[in-house]
Order: structure tokens, then sequence, then C-alpha cells
């Protein structure tokens, strides 16, 4: 028997990602997952130096938190008030985008 690859496009615009569970195009990856840009599909770890964001249902994995979140030590983009308190208090440094002491 022959086998045929099917070939998955995913449409850029408006921006969409490949799901494996499914062979589907989605707008948004599910929990856990994380849409990657340059691969455009839906991932479990971001590529390494990239940070983990979500806002409402919007998971991405970007090269910056967006305004008003910053990086914590995981890589996961929080609002300030959810910076690291322990063992030392963090803050959210809008220069840097990170979580600091």
């Amino acid at each position: 028997t022959t086998q045929e690859k099917v070939r998955l496009t995913i449409p850029s615009d408006p921006s969409q990602f490949s799901y494996a569970t499914n062979r589907s195009c989605l707008t948004n990856c599910p929990d856990p997952l994380y849409a990657d840009d340059s691969t455009r599909s839906c991932v479990s770890a971001c590529p390494i130096g990239m940070f983990y964001q979500i806002v409402g249902t919007l998971r991405i994995c970007t090269s910056k938190c967006y305004p008003d979140y910053y990086a914590n030590q995981s890589n996961i983009c929080v609002l300030a008030q959810d910076c690291p308190s322990s063992p030392v208090k963090y803050y959210g440094d809008d220069l840097s985008g990170l979580c600091v002491t």
C-alpha cells in the first residue's frame, strides 16, 4: 500500500498555528501549548531565549514580554505584582522587561 503524506498549509494572515493532535490550524494554542511563530506550530516549550506570554486565551512564545508584563526566572511573562517575592522581593523593571531585585 502507498501512504500519502498530507501537508498542512498554515495561514499567516490571520496568524494561525499547526496543532498536531488533530492536524488543524488554530488561532490560539490550547493550554499547555504556546504558539511559536518561528515554526508556525503549537509547542510545549518555547525556543531558547524566548518568553512564555499568556494574555486571556492567547498563549505565545515572544522575544519580549508585552507592556506591563515582566519575565520571571522561569521566562514566564507576569504582571509586576506577580514577580517573585521570596526569598527576596522582585519588581518589574520597565527598561529590561524582567523581574529584578
